[in-house]
């Protein structure tokens, strides 16, 4: 289950249109950005209480076996005395019947043998009274101990099938995982065999949160303050493209990164955002060179200098920070539909 956490990254990123956005609009886009980190973060703590709940309902029913389990004996027990008590019940009904046919045989007899009788049988009246009103309490408490044992017994069933539903979510919800897992690493394969000749020249492919990132740097795509790809940056940019059209399931985030240096060009780009961002929808119009690839799969942002890799204190620093990184992630739109459905 741990895996959700990782995985659920993959939904922090939105597909918008794939033409330049200026620095004004980009803000609204960070803002989007982070309510989808909460979102992310929300679905990563419902799978957590759903663990959690699944966790104390298992508790619960094992509470709640052992009260039918208790139940059951103390049915058990109330039957035996029920039948018990109904049994001396009867016996001393007998006798008690027996003493009243004496009774009529004595009347005629010796008033003292009649006194005698009279007595006794006063006895087995009280006796057979109060073995009457015994009985009826026992007859009284086993009714109301079986109603009890079987709202139990049918609490317990709705308990069970409940927790039998969500573990079978819980299971399709991994078994989805793990075809997400599955299909990312196939693709990091294909990628790396596609990018192979372009590794040793700015180019890395490594997973992260669930995704793939394949980041280019400056030097194999742009020329400083350019937004112009590099013909050997066009070549492996195409060479990924033939991938993509292969895996339609995979979703794509371009984002442009710059260094803290200001951008000192002219016309419509203003500042370092606006580079950042066109440099994005370039490589855009690169991949949508090869038709098999829908526009609605793309997304192109700038990050501009805000999501450096290093402190930009050096040349060196700055130059990790220029660069470009195309964000791979599968579509989770099934798993989505299946977290929705947990209850």
């Amino acid at each position: 289950m741990k895996r959700l956490d990782s995985i659920f990254a993959v939904f922090v990123l939105m597909l918008v249109s794939f033409a330049c956005v200026p620095a004004k609009q980009y803000e609204e886009m960070s803002q989007h950005y982070e309510q989808m980190n909460e979102a992310n973060k929300s679905l990563s703590g419902e799978n957590d209480d759903l663990t959690t709940k699944v966790s104390e309902q298992e508790s619960e029913i094992s509470a709640m076996q052992r009260a039918v389990t208790n139940l059951e004996d103390d049915t058990v027990r109330l039957s035996q005395r029920y039948k018990r008590l109904l049994h001396n019940y009867n016996s001393t009904k007998k006798i008690n019947d027996d003493l009243m046919d004496q009774l009529q045989n004595a009347l005629t007899g010796n008033d003292q043998d009649t006194q005698d009788l009279l007595n006794q049988l006063q006895s087995y009246q009280n006796d057979l009274q109060a073995r009457e009103d015994a009985l009826s309490s026992a007859e009284s408490a086993l009714v109301a101990k079986r109603t009890e044992l079987e709202k139990a017994v049918t609490e317990l069933e709705k308990a069970q099938k409940e927790i039998e539903a969500r573990n079978k979510r819980i299971l399709e919800m991994e078994e989805m995982l793990a075809q997400k897992d599955k299909l990312m690493k196939d693709l990091k394969e294909r990628v790396m065999s596609a990018l192979e000749g372009y590794q040793d020249n700015g180019l890395n492919v490594h997973m992260k949160d669930g995704m793939l990132y394949v980041s280019l740097d400056e030097q194999l795509l742009f020329k400083s303050g350019s937004w112009t790809v590099d013909p050997r940056g066009q070549e492996a940019i195409r060479e990924l493209g033939k991938v993509l059209a292969q895996n339609k399931d995979i979703q794509i985030t371009i984002e442009g990164h710059t260094d803290n240096v200001p951008y000192n060009g002219s016309g419509a780009l203003k500042d370092n955002w606006d580079l950042s961002v066109k440099r994005a929808t370039t490589i855009v119009k690169i991949l949508l060179e090869n038709k098999n690839i829908e526009p609605s799969r793309i997304t192109a942002a700038g990050r501009g200098e805000y999501v450096p890799l290093a402190s930009n204190s050096t040349t060196e620093d700055r130059q990790k920070n220029r660069r470009t990184e195309i964000i791979l992630m599968p579509n989770m739109k099934d798993l989505m539909n299946a977290l929705n459905g947990v209850e």
